[in-house]
């Protein structure tokens, strides 16, 4: 959302996953009495996201994620100034 909505660049790493399928309703089996999800809706993104989450512009090593944030800013400012953008392919 933060980057439709404002363009902006995305630090850290993937998120773990992403709901493609949602609004999901229990539906209990009439045999077994198991519940069910059944979801009643799908979202279409341009990549697969499902168990692999949104992907970053930015990459943070594993050593910078477990920093609380007050410590990040400072190393995400500088980072995000030298960024030029995602590679082109031309």
């Amino acid at each position: 959302a933060m980057l439709s909505a404002f363009g902006a660049t995305i630090v850290g790493e993937r998120t773990a996953g992403y709901l493609e399928y949602t609004n999901v309703r229990p539906f209990v089996l009439p045999q077994t009495g198991l519940t069910v999800g059944i979801p009643t809706k799908r979202n279409y993104y341009d990549t697969p996201v499902e168990s692999i989450g949104i992907p970053v512009h930015i990459y943070l090593a594993p050593h910078l994620m477990r920093k609380p944030a007050e410590e990040l800013l400072p190393i995400i400012q500088n980072i995000v100034e030298d960024y030029d953008g995602p590679p082109t392919l031309e």
